[in-house]
């Protein structure tokens, strides 16, 4: 894992819809890596499940990610690599605080504030 490549990217580094595989690539994390937290965040984060398409009530999770989901995945591989995957996991199911880290609103006010200081 690249954590310098992963913490210097930028989300204009991602097309409007991203492969799993072109954001493992792109952050330097293994593929594993990537489906293991979108796994976690799809389970946990209501949010990040809302942003997959659904074709007669199935969500589509092969399906690219988009800006905020490629955000939210950065955010939670960080988060493992300060502490570890199954706290990150524990803290998704059982911490509302940490969770809402990860909200649509969050990620709005952070990206808002991107382009406010630039």
């Amino acid at each position: 894992m690249d954590v310098q490549k992963l913490m210097s990217v930028s989300l204009d580094d991602f097309d409007e819809i991203t492969s799993k595989e072109d954001f493992s690539r792109k952050v330097g994390v293994s593929r594993q890596h990537t489906f293991t937290f979108a796994r976690l965040a799809f389970c946990n984060l209501e949010d990040f499940a809302q942003h997959y398409p659904v074709l007669d009530e199935k969500v589509i999770t092969n399906r690219g990610m988009d800006r905020y989901q490629c955000w939210v995945l950065i955010q939670l591989i960080l988060a493992g690599i300060k502490t570890s995957r199954a706290h990150v996991e524990s803290s998704l199911k059982y911490d509302a605080a940490f969770r809402e880290k990860f909200s649509y609103k969050r990620f709005i006010e952070t990206t808002q504030n991107m382009r406010v200081s630039a």
